[in-house]
């Protein structure tokens, strides 16, 4: 089905990534309107086949590599999202989607999780490049078992040892998307002068081999984003550590709120704790986050938690709470969704 990126749809498109890309204090959320919209036009017009499924992967192209579809409201008058009723997640291309997994979880040093949070404030020279301190960095990964690198212990160094050992690595920290290969980066601790010793850039990414990782978790600002190219798509850290061999990747779309953040991982820890697939986990975090009555309303709009996405292979497990398989296709295949945008905007919002 081919859905017309006429000037009423990219117009609405607007409207809601201006929303969605901004959690300004006092600034309130106000793109219900445009996220209703948006839902009648994309998933709307396939609804006869897709509501027959409870997994969704979308592979986007142009401006919708930046729309986040499971905070689209399916019901405006009841503020109803899609992570509520179905799982989302997202892949680069058919070819990567289909390849087969890489990790292989028999062999020596591969089993459990590895952490870095350099930003935590535990070190009193985390610090030397201005970026701000992340005291709930710690937070995101106290509660779950495994090897933890917090302050100066989370080096650059240290990630390139341990990384490959792993099936599950987290990154809590500050990352850059830009336009080009050095100003995509992650930061670690600094432990000297120098921002090679300091900064794991995009072309070094490429470069690891994770063929051992299930998921690898940036918590970071705008892991998720950076530069589309014509031929190529989008060029990010997530796609980066896809083709460093990890099966998946939950990344962001913009600045986090700390808070926030620390919340999502620790209920995603729990529920991949429990064997949920990563997926599947992170829609639990999220409607979590949507249930839980000690958080204030003003943080579960979508600003704020609907920029953590998973891209990646998904699992084809029944649901280990109900026992039901999951529908994801006919013809035992996957479902799909590709929506090429020919005109409209041609990069995303500034983040606020």
């Amino acid at each position: 089905t081919r859905i017309a990126a006429d000037s009423s749809f990219n117009h609405q498109l607007g409207i809601y990534l201006d929303e969605v890309y901004r959690h300004t204090e006092g600034s309130r959320y106000d793109g219900y309107e445009a996220s209703a919209k948006l839902f009648n036009a994309l998933l709307a017009p396939v609804s006869s086949v897709i509501n027959a499924c409870d997994k969704w992967i979308f592979i986007p192209d142009g401006i919708l590599y930046y729309l986040p579809v499971e905070g689209l409201l399916i019901e405006k008058s009841r503020k109803e999202y899609v992570i509520e009723k179905r799982t989302v997640s997202y892949h680069y291309s058919f070819s990567l989607l289909f390849q087969q997994k890489t990790h292989h979880f028999s062999e020596a040093g591969s089993s459990g999780t590895v952490a870095f949070a350099p930003f935590t404030g535990m070190e009193a020279g985390v610090n030397p490049d201005s970026l701000a301190l992340l005291p709930f960095s710690k937070d995101e990964v106290q509660q779950f078992e495994g090897n933890k690198y917090l302050g100066k212990a989370a080096t650059k160094q240290q990630f390139i040892q341990s990384a490959p050992q792993f099936p599950f690595v987290h990154l809590a920290t500050h990352a850059s998307a830009g336009s080009d290969s050095t100003g995509n980066w992650i930061q670690f601790y600094s432990a000297d002068s120098n921002e090679l010793n300091n900064k794991l850039f995009l072309n070094e990414i490429y470069n690891l081999d994770l063929h051992r990782a299930e998921l690898v978790i940036l918590s970071a600002c705008e892991t998720g984003s950076g530069h589309v190219t014509s031929g190529e798509g989008l060029l990010s850290l997530s796609r980066a550590f896809l083709y460093a061999g990890s099966d998946g990747i939950i990344s962001t779309l913009w600045k986090t709120e700390d808070q926030v953040t620390a919340y999502l991982m620790q209920r995603l820890h729990f529920h991949l704790g429990r064997e949920q697939a990563p997926e599947k986990a992170l829609q639990l975090a999220k409607t979590d986050l949507l249930k839980e009555k000690t958080i204030s309303a003003r943080y579960k709009t979508p600003n704020y938690w609907s920029n953590f996405i998973y891209v990646g292979k998904v699992s084809l497990q029944p649901d280990r709470q109900t026992g039901t398989w999951w529908i994801i296709a006919a013809v035992a295949g996957l479902l799909f969704f590709i929506y090429y945008i020919k005109k409209g905007p041609g990069k995303r919002p500034e983040p606020f």
